[in-house]
């Protein structure tokens, strides 16, 4: 399952215990059974700039410095995954361009329900 983990959790730069991992792991899916989770949208963007464990990051034309503590291998360039202002993981192009393709889908079909 850790396998499956689409990042490293570290807190500022330093890798978590894998029994700490796991105990997450557990709790999330115990409220997943519970039906007491909801999922939280990140939104895809692209690495501009890091410096001081602060990366600026471009989502579709809007800049926003969010906090890059989390993940220890992000260079400028690289797409990540951010929610409630943390970077939480490093995905790919095309990662990227699906997740703004669906958010773009959303978007639209929210209008269309309110017109």
């Amino acid at each position: 399952m850790l396998s499956s983990l689409p990042f490293a959790v570290s807190v500022k730069s330093q890798p978590l215990p894998c029994c700490v991992i796991l105990e997450y792991i557990r709790f999330i899916d115990q409220l997943i059974q519970k039906g007491s989770f909801s999922m939280c949208v990140g939104l895809p963007a692209k690495v501009v700039r890091i410096k001081d464990g602060m990366a600026l990051v471009d989502a579709s034309g809007v800049r926003r410095e969010v906090s890059a503590e989390l993940l220890a291998d992000i260079d400028p360039g690289d797409y990540v995954m951010v929610h409630a202002g943390l970077a939480i993981a490093k995905i790919t192009a095309d990662d990227e361009e699906e997740s703004s393709a669906l958010l773009q889908d959303f978007a639209a079909a929210e209008e269309t329900a309110h017109e």
